[in-house]
């Protein structure tokens, strides 16, 4: 089976391409992930946000641009070794705007715009990814429990965690949640246990998704 893009598709391809190789050349990759503690650049993030790629996966009703468009831009970006949470990031931007939450709304825009980075934190066993398996708790307003290999979970500015309740949006309070990096062999993603006792908003009751 041959695929060929479309107009629209390729015309994705070709700035996309031009973007990255201006802002985000390959030889300046292993530079910001080794040397910037984040593992990213924020300001180039922040103009993806501009530009709209944050909100790739969103519903066409609501700016996005659909899974075709969403590869394209991540085989551009594995062209470059293009550092930092995207993948995460954008999944996160989806999953704030199918919570239908006046609260996770208002994140979803920060987060698409690239102003703030939310990511989900599911996993709590290295035995399983099911995030129906959640031993953490909402409970009276806050979030309770631990949560592994979240991903840049040292530097978010909320997580979306998975509870027994459903799905909780806990923004960095002042102090910030405990989280602690996990060592990885991969230099391009950065990893964190991180411990929660903090406020939160249920955005989506029942088993977190």
């Amino acid at each position: 089976m041959r695929f060929e893009l479309d107009d629209d598709q390729a015309l994705l391809r070709s700035s996309t391409r031009e973007l990255l190789e201006n802002e985000a050349a390959l030889a300046d990759t292993r530079a910001i992930m080794e040397e910037v503690a984040e593992g990213f650049d924020k300001n180039m993030y922040a103009q993806l946000g501009e530009l709209g790629y944050l909100g790739v996966l969103l519903s066409e009703e609501d700016g996005g641009l659909g899974a075709i468009a969403f590869a394209i831009i991540m085989a551009e970006m594995g062209r470059v070794a293009f550092p930092g949470p995207f993948l995460e990031w954008t999944v996160a931007v989806r999953a704030l705007a199918d919570c239908g939450h006046a609260e996770a709304t208002q994140w979803q825009a920060k987060a698409s715009g690239g102003d703030a980075l939310v990511v989900l934190a599911l996993d709590e066993d290295i035995r399983s990814a099911d995030p129906r398996d959640a031993q953490a708790v909402y409970e009276d307003g806050r979030v309770r429990g631990t949560k592994v290999f979240v991903p840049f979970g040292e530097h978010a500015d909320a997580l979306l965690v998975s509870t027994a309740q459903g799905l909780a949006l806990v923004p960095r309070p002042g102090t910030g949640w405990n989280a602690s990096p996990l060592e990885t062999f991969d230099h391009a993603q950065r990893f964190a246990l991180v411990e929660l006792d903090n406020e939160a908003s249920l955005v989506a009751e029942g088993e977190a998704a």
